[in-house]
Order: C-alpha cells, then sequence, then structure tokens
C-alpha cells in the first residue's frame, strides 16, 4: 500500500492528519524520540509531542524508558 492510501486509511478510521503522519512516521522508524519523529512527519518538535499525547490517548501509542530518554512505540 502506497503512504497515501496508508494515510487515508488511517484517515477514514478517525486519525487527523498530523496523527497519521506521525503514526506513519513511527511505523517506518520502529521505536523513536519526539526529536526523530517530528522531521520525519514533517512536523514542529513541540506540536509532534502533543500529537504523541493523542496517539497514546488513543491506545496507538506506547512509551519505552530507556536511561534518561522516552521512545514512542506504535501500536499494530
Amino acid at each position: 500500500m502506497l503512504p497515501m492510501e496508508l494515510q487515508q486509511v488511517l484517515s477514514n478510521a478517525g486519525l487527523t492528519e498530523k496523527e497519521s503522519g506521525v503514526y506513519l512516521a513511527l511505523l517506518e522508524l520502529g521505536p523513536s524520540t519526539a526529536y526523530r519523529i517530528a522531521p520525519k512527519a514533517k512536523l514542529k518538535r513541540p506540536i509532534t509531542y502533543v500529537v504523541l499525547e493523542q496517539l497514546q490517548s488513543r491506545g496507538l501509542v506506547s512509551t519505552v524508558p530507556q536511561g534518561k530518554r522516552k521512545l514512542f512505540v506504535a501500536a499494530d
């Protein structure tokens, strides 16, 4: 499936454009920090944190502590 098709599927599932962009970036990157996710999703880092919190509240993203950092992981 092409990225645009995936984004459409996520949009149909109720995700906003920013949420689907962050989720797709996480799928591509694997467990990552917001610092790495932001440029991949073409968002600024503070907005990326807000979107990650929204995805966490939906159960689509979880966090894994790694030392002092927090990695974000996309749910299946």
